[in-house]
């Protein structure tokens, strides 16, 4: 996929409210990240083929699925990591359902 970061960053705001936030990136625009940024919120950016593993070794409060341009289809092992990460009773949420790999967890 080639809409995704290529290594995870981690982006800090000017007020941080305590929460920090893992972030799959899909596509995500650049405007998303920095209106969760004006909440406080932490972000940790993740590429889209990121393992369940490394999302959660930042012990994040949630994750954000971005939404983007990316076909579904081509993230078979994006769709496990969800499924691992949802086992994980982590809270999860995107802006919407259809667009990002979710929709492959559903077939």
């Amino acid at each position: 996929m080639n809409v995704t970061t290529e290594k995870a960053y981690t982006l800090e705001p000017e007020n941080w409210n305590g929460k920090h936030v893992a972030v799959m990136d899909f596509g995500i625009k650049r405007n998303i990240l920095n209106s969760m940024l004006i909440r406080g919120l932490k972000l940790t950016v993740f590429p889209a083929d990121a393992e369940a593993e490394d999302i959660l070794s930042i012990d994040p409060d949630g994750i954000f699925l971005s939404n983007g341009p990316g076909d579904p289809k081509e993230l078979t092992g994006t769709v496990e990591t969800i499924k691992e990460l949802l086992n994980k009773k982590t809270y999860i949420w995107n802006m919407s359902w259809t667009p990002t790999p979710m929709s492959g967890f559903w077939r």
